[in-house]
């Protein structure tokens, strides 16, 4: 198969999964505040600060890689 595809076409996805990940782990941060769970919230705020470095790692990725190209 030919694939035409751009790095950033082929990278939609996972900018799009990470996002929404960041996005669960804020409510369940908030929800964990609200329920007095230590335990969520540490778990949450976790899941935020990985998934947001994996996203940044993602985009300068994507940036460079078309500075190259540029």
């Amino acid at each position: 198969m030919n694939n035409k595809l751009s790095l950033r076409q082929k990278l939609i996805v996972p900018f799009l999964i990470f996002t929404g990940m960041i996005v669960v782990g804020i409510r369940s941060m908030y929800k964990g505040m609200l329920l007095h769970q230590n335990w969520r919230v540490a778990l949450a705020a976790l899941g935020v600060v990985c998934f947001t470095t994996l996203l940044c790692f993602l985009v300068v990725t994507v940036f460079k890689q078309e500075k190259q190209k540029a």
